[in-house]
């Protein structure tokens, strides 16, 4: 009888600690890590590299470069899981953009309508593919971009002959040198984002262009590779990473080393890209800027658009020089955050912000 007695509340116990372990024991082997600690960056010192677009697996338990490995994170046990995935994954693919002058500073997205939550549609999991062209129609099916273009793109730039480890995970990868490239769903927002500044005849720059994926399929939508086509540059700071581009352009894509339009440099991206190819039509920001650099916005061609990841404190983001107003968004509240903006120019020369989603990034670097 003094079993009985004790029994609801021992059971009561065990069902509750079974529950608890089970949870958390499945969150610990799942892509989506709903519960991440954002103060794991404070662990990074290196983290603040140019091409790290999130938190890199520490130097002790990274695997090298050349590694075949299939899964780089240390802690997973499911060939088709990398639990790092949710650091880039866009809080909402549906955001209804809203866009204001900027001419003093920032944008007011304090009205925003229309954020929707994260969804199974739009986890990066759900992209995974087991070769580029799997990986590609994945991303376009669950709705992370749509354009034809950029889909013809995507399929012809093989992430494979960029990306030694992993290449069709929907999740970055390291790539040396303290650094990881963007997950691909965040390579198809830009290039979906800057599509109508990615057309033949136009100038594109990528700052932080890593191991030059996402310049060559900038460069082929401006027609970098043809006579008389447009013009695309990748700048990185990292020495290694400039060279380990150029060897992987060489290898896929010999005929845009040849020709005069096309060109990765090794450079302070926040200063700008080369002169001699400036202004740009299309400009993308690969690591999270403390504010909107200036001299990327002087660089910026009248008609054109940048994308980059801004830091968001206290309700507000700043552009170089023009001071800081209330840019309330989702991941733009009073805790410090990030936001991915469209940043647009007029023919006038005025700025114009839109916001476009939150996401996670590691600090763009700035040498001087």
């Amino acid at each position: 009888m003094a079993r009985d007695c004790t029994t609801p509340g021992v059971w009561t116990t065990f069902i509750v600690a079974a529950a608890v372990s089970a949870v958390f024991g499945a969150r610990s082997a799942s892509s989506t890590h709903l519960l991440p600690s954002f103060h794991r960056l404070a662990h990074y010192p290196k983290a603040s590299r140019l091409l790290s677009r999130e938190v890199t697996t520490p130097a002790s338990t990274a695997p090298p470069l050349n590694s075949k490995a299939s899964i780089p994170s240390p802690v997973s046990r499911n060939p088709f899981i990398n639990q790092r995935s949710w650091r880039e994954l866009p809080l909402s693919l549906s955001f209804s953009s809203r866009s204001l002058a900027a001419s003093e500073g920032s944008s007011d997205f304090s009205g925003s309508q229309g954020l929707l939550p994260l969804t199974q549609k739009t986890m990066a999991w759900r992209s995974h593919g087991g070769s580029n062209e799997e990986l590609v129609s994945n991303l376009r099916r669950n709705g992370v971009f749509s354009d034809q273009r950029v889909f013809e793109t995507m399929l012809k730039v093989d992430r494979g002959s960029f990306v030694s480890m992993a290449p069709y995970m929907d999740s970055p990868q390291p790539i040396g040198y303290d650094a990881t490239i963007s997950a691909p769903h965040m390579h198809a927002m830009a290039l979906e984002e800057l599509k109508d500044q990615l057309v033949p005849g136009n100038r594109a720059l990528d700052v932080g262009s890593g191991t030059g994926y996402l310049t060559v399929c900038m460069a082929l939508m401006v027609g970098a590779d043809k006579a008389g086509g447009g013009t695309a540059v990748g700048i990185d700071y990292i020495q290694g990473l400039v060279d380990l581009s150029r060897k992987n352009v060489a290898s896929a894509f010999p005929s845009l080393l040849q020709g005069s339009n096309f060109a990765l440099v090794k450079g302070d991206g926040w200063s700008g890209g080369p002169a001699s190819a400036a202004p740009y039509h299309a400009i993308h920001v690969g690591a999270a800027a403390a504010a909107v650099p200036a001299a990327l916005l002087e660089q910026l061609a009248p008609g054109g658009q940048m994308v980059i990841p801004v830091e968001c404190r206290r309700g507000k983001i700043r552009i170089e020089g023009r001071g800081e107003k209330e840019v309330r968004g989702h991941g733009c509240g009073w805790e410090p955050g990030q936001a991915l903006v469209g940043v647009e120019k007029n023919s006038a020369g005025e700025v114009s912000l839109r916001y476009i989603t939150s996401v996670m990034y590691v600090p763009l670097v700035k040498q001087h």
